[in-house]
């Protein structure tokens, strides 16, 4: 297929700042939300699994979203499609902060997930709209301040809860959102024009592969839920997964034979793509897991013999690292790349992933030990989500990247939820005995193992090419 999707309009860096200020405010308030779980439980009078219910719907919905917001970009004018799924949001963060109940905190907050589309669609934005020098750098600055929005809000969270109550870590990220909204609508130079493609039919969106989607994610999500809650050996867990891996080919057989996917699980084949996605997997799974771990391990009770009681603030700022660390990197991979060449950077991304993950496991008699590796972490992230998105843009055909990276971005969020489970399991058992009562060993174990997921990233990352092809796939 000829790529004949082009930008009528270039972008500018306040084009780039405004979709970098709704994705720094989507992401800020997920994280803000975490540290005020208990919080939530008090005000709601709810259970631990209503709250682990009301954060899967989240999941579910984000995850659903992502491929199924990513394809409309891919067809529609990403102007709207982006407003469109900040509008939704909007009304989700409302909903939320309104709620009275948990029923309503759980619809509110499954709304927000659509928000998880932002990025893939920022992605397919930039690269229509900048030139390609200019895109790597936004690619760059997409991952960075997610990164950042991630570190600020475990530092923000609990001075502003304590100024405007629980509804503040709502309405700020809100104001942030309903401006970028604002400025997407009155400024029309952010509009790219979609020249009429023969090969692709907009009436055709896959309704049926985003349903079918999310009931496989679902059964994955309740198998993964009862490990958490009745271990990996109960009949709900193991009959969740077995059934998810036996109807997953099924699926992909499905989107195969679909004219029109919500993902191209054909393009995800391409030489680079599917050593970058082997990449992402490995990589979320370690990274999500260290920064599950870093902060029970900052907030332990340093009598057990490992942690340093800190509360959520100091929580914040011994993490912050990680995000400024990633801002700092993201924009550089380009010359990186330039200067050392692709695959050298892939695997150095994934090298410097592994380091975050194994360091608190030998170094954290100090806070700023485990401060110094959340900074190695979030730039060796940085680096590979930086890598994956140009990866996508240079080996699929235009039309197809904000989909294609949002398959990615599956792929990296089903690496990050098996690695947080099995990660956070090892914590709550230990794997050298069973019985054991010694928290500094299953810490160690817990991050041991992340380092392992990374580890696979590095061998993924030594089978990708040393430079790919400037010009597209063709379909």
């Amino acid at each position: 297929m000829n790529n004949e999707n082009q930008s009528s309009l270039k972008l500018g860096w306040t084009d780039v700042g405004a979709v970098l200020c709704a994705l720094f405010a989507y992401s800020l308030l997920e994280t803000m939300i975490a540290p005020a779980m208990p919080l939530f439980q008090e005000v709601y009078g709810a259970s631990a699994m209503e709250l682990g219910l009301v954060m899967a719907s989240l999941l579910l919905v984000g995850a659903v979203s992502m491929p199924l917001v990513g394809r409309l970009g891919d067809l529609y004018d990403k102007r709207l499609v982006l407003v469109g799924t900040l509008a939704i949001t909007s009304v989700g963060i409302v909903m939320a902060a309104c709620s009275r109940n948990i029923t309503e905190l759980a619809i509110g907050q499954a709304l927000q997930g659509f928000a998880f589309g932002i990025m893939p669609v920022a992605v397919g934005l930039m690269n229509e709209g900048l030139d390609p020098r200019k895109a790597a750098i936004a690619n760059g600055l997409i991952v960075g301040v997610a990164a950042l929005s991630t570190a600020t809000g475990l530092v923000i969270s609990g001075p502003l809860i304590e100024l405007g109550g629980l509804q503040a870590i709502y309405w700020m990220p809100l104001a942030m959102i309903v401006s970028s909204i604002a400025f997407f609508m009155m400024h029309k130079g952010v509009s790219i024009e979609i020249k009429n493609d023969p090969n692709i039919d907009k009436s055709n969106v896959d309704w049926v592969g985003s349903i079918s989607l999310a009931l496989l994610l679902g059964l994955l999500l309740v198998g993964l839920g009862g490990a958490a809650t009745k271990g990996w050996t109960s009949l709900e867990t193991v009959g969740s997964i077995i059934a998810f891996l036996a109807l997953l080919p099924i699926w992909i057989k499905y989107e195969q034979r679909v004219a029109s996917p919500i993902l191209e699980t054909r393009l995800l084949k391409l030489r680079g793509v599917r050593e970058m996605c082997l990449v992402v997997v490995s990589v979320g799974f370690g990274s999500a897991a260290t920064y599950s771990l870093l902060p029970m391990i900052l907030n332990a009770d340093p009598s057990a013999g490992i942690g340093f009681g800190a509360n959520t603030t100091s929580i914040g700022l011994h993490m912050l690292p990680l995000g400024l660390a990633a801002l700092v990197v993201g924009p550089l991979v380009d010359r990186f790349n330039r200067w050392w060449g692709e695959r050298t950077v892939v695997c150095l991304g994934a090298l410097l992933t592994s380091l975050g993950a194994i360091m608190p496991a030998i170094f954290n008699s100090q806070s700023w030990q485990l401060a110094f590796g959340a900074g190695i972490l979030g730039a060796g992230a940085g680096i590979t989500l930086t890598a994956a998105i140009n990866t996508v843009v240079r080996a699929v055909p235009t039309n197809r990247a904000a989909s294609t990276f949002a398959a990615v971005m599956l792929l990296r969020t089903f690496g990050a939820m098996l690695g947080t489970q099995l990660c956070m399991t090892v914590l709550s058992t230990g794997i050298r005995s069973v019985s054991t009562e010694n928290i500094s060993a299953k810490f160690t174990d817990a991050f041991l193992l992340a380092a392992a997921g990374c580890l696979l990233a590095l061998i993924a990352g030594s089978r990708y090419p040393k430079s790919l092809s400037t010009t597209p796939a063709q379909l």
